[in-house]
């Protein structure tokens, strides 16, 4: 039984999991043409965008959403959905603001913050695996709570006192001329590659959404690996939300929620994941932040408000999904 799981293993290896980066990056032609042909449109139309300092507050501003987004990935490849990240985030922002406004040392708020994250993830990889909750469902609920949770605690007013130099360098730092939140994208980015393409776990994962059946009979504990990226997406939310605090010097409870979920989301799609689950890179994932990180840049020196923003993400976000129903039936 045992050799047959390293046997499932190494095939699941050498097919879709064995990939070259090079194959994964011809996956993304469609992306990555609509993502140079925004860049020229953009560098042709306005003289502000083509800038160091602008496509560094493009990265800072995605590095929130993209963060959640990679969770959110692993998720979606078991074939799972979870739509209360944002709120997660936003929990864990007031968790650590409050924590330090009431004089809480740095690194213990930091601590409760991600204990707090890492709980709801926990609680909602349980609940759909154990007791089979559809993921929906739950996590829908599960952000009703947490959302609920944010709003009593706080009143519905920002919490702005108490953050100290080393929590604000989270957000509003530099490292090697890098804004810190690019400098935490990145290596959460490349953790979260290794440990999906390089580690056991990481097949296991891609495997759920293929062939549950087959790791089943490989005596994988299918119940227990469920459960696993939901607890690391809920640490991912953690991040996000402490890195969204720090760099807004403050606790907000509207921080995050379904515009941050639409946007990570959108990300998600782009990155060619199919939602059914067992197809998907987080290389994607990264590339379709950065897009829709540019096409939010882009419509703000446009002149386009907030509201239109959410009509043009929500519209990217259903012909990344259309384009996705139509690759896999091809």
């Amino acid at each position: 039984m045992k050799r047959r799981g390293s046997e499932v293993g190494r095939k699941n290896k050498t097919g879709f999991l064995g990939r070259s980066l090079s194959s994964e990056a011809f996956k993304f032609v469609p992306l990555t043409v609509l993502l140079v042909v925004t860049i020229i449109f953009l560098s042709i139309y306005t003289e502000r965008f083509l800038t160091i300092g602008n496509l560094l507050n493009v990265l800072r501003q995605i590095s929130y959403s993209t963060i959640l987004a990679l969770g959110l990935g692993m998720i979606v490849l078991t074939g799972g959905m979870d739509l209360s990240l944002g709120n997660i985030a936003a929990l864990v922002g007031i968790v650590c603001a409050s924590s330090l406004a009431a004089g809480v040392n740095t690194y213990l708020a930091l601590l409760y913050g991600i204990a707090v994250g890492v709980l709801c993830g926990s609680v909602n990889g349980v609940m759909v695996s154990y007791m089979g909750i559809p993921p929906f469902l739950q996590t829908l609920a599960m952000g009703f709570v947490t959302q609920g949770v944010t709003f009593l605690w706080t009143r519905g007013y920002p919490v702005y006192e108490g953050f100290t130099p080393q929590f604000l360098f989270l957000g509003v730092g530099y490292l090697l001329d890098i804004p810190t939140p690019v400098v935490i994208l990145l290596v959460c980015f490349l953790l979260a590659y290794v440990f999906i393409s390089r580690t056991s776990y990481g097949r296991y994962i891609y495997a759920l959404g293929n062939d549950e059946d087959a790791l089943r009979l490989c005596g994988i504990n299918i119940k227990r690996m469920k459960v696993l990226p939901y607890v690391i997406a809920g640490f991912l939310a953690c991040v996000t939300g402490i890195v969204m605090t720090a760099r807004m010097q403050s606790g907000q409870p509207s921080a995050a929620g379904l515009t941050m979920i639409l946007t990570a989301l959108t990300a998600v799609a782009l990155g060619g994941f199919d939602l059914t689950g067992g197809e998907g890179s987080l290389i994607g994932v990264l590339m379709g932040g950065i897009f829709v990180g540019i096409l939010n840049n882009g419509l703000v020196i446009l002149g386009f408000g907030t509201f239109h923003q959410l009509i043009i993400i929500g519209l990217t976000l259903m012909g990344a999904l259309s384009w996705n129903v139509v690759r896999v039936k091809r």
